[in-house]
């Protein structure tokens, strides 16, 4: 009868497994929560109100661009794939950048403009 664990061939597999569980636990880890590993910390730490604003402004509208990038790459064929392989890094950067700068504008008592905010005057 032979041998069903040769040593090269098991260890192969072994390797082999414990590779695609490493990629696909990689995989786990880029949901929507890991955008702030996407940023460099401090990156806008030296930013002025007004160039807080102005980055904000970019980054708000780069998001969009990119959501709207990624639906309209999910109406075709192969479309989520193709989505999430070209435009789901920029999307997480450009969140994480985001998150970053609102949060330095906090802590820096910048006025930011909110989408909640409107810009017409009570009285």
């Amino acid at each position: 009868m032979r041998q069903i664990v040769d040593g090269s061939v098991f260890w192969a597999c072994v390797l082999s497994s414990m590779l695609l569980l490493t990629f696909l636990g990689g995989c786990g880890l880029l949901g929507d929560g890991a955008t702030s590993a996407f940023v460099a910390p401090g990156k806008y730490e030296y930013y002025s109100c007004d160039q807080l604003a102005d980055a904000g402004r970019k980054m708000s509208s780069r998001e969009q661009e990119l959501v709207e990038l990624i639906v309209r790459a999910g109406q075709g064929p192969a479309g989520e794939f193709i989505g999430a392989v070209s435009y789901r890094t920029d999307l997480m950067q450009a969140r994480g950048d985001l998150k970053q700068i609102i949060a330095v504008a906090e802590r820096k008592n910048c006025a930011i403009q909110s989408k909640w905010q409107s810009d017409r005057a009570l009285w």
